[in-house]
């Protein structure tokens, strides 16, 4: 019995992602990578959760989710895992988790502007506009690394059990 000609490489498209090329997905190696691919990031998401800052209510880690989304077709095959922070409708979860996950050191100025006023103290008045004066703002937000940082981490972890499963399944098709 001759092997299968299923060519296959493992990738680091960049920080934290690995990529499993084949050039076809058989159902068997597709049953085998699923169970694995689930694994590991639930295993992720756990560990990016943990390195989610502590906030006062949990929210941002609430929002912290894992996604395995898998596709066969005739144009594309392929099974993914993710980790992504969601939003609500309240709130842009995602862009703070950005603002926390890259930092900020950012200085800008507000100019001054002229403000419409309809209420002082609680109160409604008659319409008046009042300036603004200018004032300086900083964002200055350390990085914090809780989305890639994991990822990195389990990067070669990642890539060793890929290749293992991916030479189980070849060495079964003999």
């Amino acid at each position: 019995m001759t092997a299968p000609d299923i060519d296959y490489r493992i990738d680091q498209i960049d920080n934290g992602r690995v990529l499993v090329r084949l050039h076809e997905l058989p159902r068997e190696i597709r049953a085998k990578l699923r169970p694995v691919i689930t694994r590991l990031t639930h295993e992720l998401a756990a560990r990016v959760r943990a390195g989610a800052p502590r906030g006062k209510t949990g929210r941002l880690r609430s929002r912290i989710h894992s996604f395995i989304d898998e596709e066969s077709g005739p144009r594309r095959n392929f099974i993914r895992g993710r980790v992504r922070v969601l939003n609500s409708y309240s709130k842009n979860f995602a862009a703070a988790a950005g603002a926390l996950e890259y930092g900020r050191r950012r200085r800008f100025e507000v100019r001054a502007h002229s403000v419409r006023r309809t209420s002082a103290f609680g109160r409604p008045t008659k319409p008046y506009t009042v300036q603004m004066p200018a004032h300086e703002r900083r964002a200055n937000i350390a990085a914090m690394r809780f989305l890639r940082g994991p990822a990195v981490a389990m990067q070669l972890k990642a890539r060793a059990e890929l290749r293992r499963v991916l030479a189980d399944a070849l060495a079964e098709a003999w």
